[in-house]
């Protein structure tokens, strides 16, 4: 199985670094110096917001015909609709509102545009308002759910999971220490069953098991921010899906993240995760998909403290 992961992962480029970082320079607009660690080694943690933050996320994904020959398989990726170039771009703002021991997460706006060859945009926007509110409680480590799983948090639909945009934290201060950064995921079908059950008042709905993958996590250095302290961490990872029925589907991706998070209030500054992807449908002919995508997210206002607001245009970077 395992060289059977590594053959499928051989198809698939790894997003470039360069990119994560040149996304990060714009963001923070030459705001951003060089800085120690902290004499006294202590780890960055997670603290609960002394008021409200906002938060904007904007992501997008496109998905290209792999092999756009003329060939009987590139016919039929054409009649499947994978040929034309399909991209999606998402955008949502929420904040993170604070209570004596947890903190609220709600959804203000989420609208995604989906656009294909020959097929006009269309905007829809999301019912944020029918999602539960996710209440959030840390341990200084990492972020958990009081009750869930919950679709803003948990699930991956066209709105990302948030759990993966706020990262288990090292127990170790030094530069180069590293961890592993479990996620559960759950189907949006799934969470969006329980929410309405427990709407209802009927029961907290069936949890099934979730998917499980870990992230492999760094501690790179240390930035000061409009001269604010604040970590900067490094994930990567790599996802294989091999299911054989009803019909045969294998994917393939691979990922790259970065992440700043503020030392002296316990605060996520910035995330940006960049990956490519590769797909093959097995049905009359073997249909194969190339992708690659993007998920930023930006603290755009706070009581106090360094914000990033001004997020990006909604035209997709033309590399990484």
């Amino acid at each position: 199985m395992a060289a059977r992961r590594d053959r499928w992962l051989e198809r698939v480029p790894s997003p470039r670094e360069e990119t994560l970082r040149r996304r990060w320079k714009a963001a923070s607009q030459g705001r951003v110096q060089p800085a120690p660690a902290p004499e006294d080694g202590s780890p960055p943690r997670w603290q609960l917001p002394s008021c409200a933050l906002r938060y904007e996320l904007s992501s997008w994904n496109i998905a290209e015909n792999a092999t756009p020959d003329g060939s009987a398989k590139s016919q039929a990726q054409s009649r499947a609709g994978v040929g034309r170039g399909r991209e999606a771009t998402t955008r949502v703002a929420f904040s993170l509102n604070p209570d004596s021991d947890s903190v609220t997460l709600q959804v203000v706006d989420a609208v995604t545009t989906v656009n294909a060859e020959g097929v006009p945009s269309t905007p829809t926007a999301h019912a944020v308002h029918d999602w539960a509110l996710p209440q959030l409680t840390t341990d200084g480590r990492r972020w958990r759910e009081r009750q869930g799983p919950t679709t803003v948090w948990s699930a991956y639909a066209s709105v990302p999971a948030l759990q993966g945009q706020f990262p288990v934290l090292p127990t170790s201060g030094a530069v180069g220490a590293r961890m592993a950064w479990p996620l559960e995921i759950q189907p949006v079908g799934v969470t969006r069953d329980v929410e309405d059950r427990r709407a209802r008042g009927v029961g907290g709905g069936e949890v099934v098991a979730p998917i499980r993958r870990t992230r492999d996590l760094r501690l790179a250095g240390y930035l000061f921010v409009d001269g604010v302290r604040a970590a900067a961490l490094e994930a990567q990872w790599d996802t294989v899906v091999d299911v054989s029925s009803p019909r045969r589907f294998l994917r393939a991706e691979r990922w790259l993240g970065r992440f700043i998070v503020l030392l002296s209030s316990g605060r996520l500054l910035y995330a940006i995760s960049r990956g490519r992807s590769w797909q093959e449908l097995d049905s009359h002919d073997a249909i194969e998909t190339t992708g690659r995508g993007e998920i930023e997210l930006r603290l755009v206002e706070a009581c106090d403290g360094p914000t990033l607001p001004g997020g990006r245009t909604s035209a997709r970077p033309p590399d990484g």
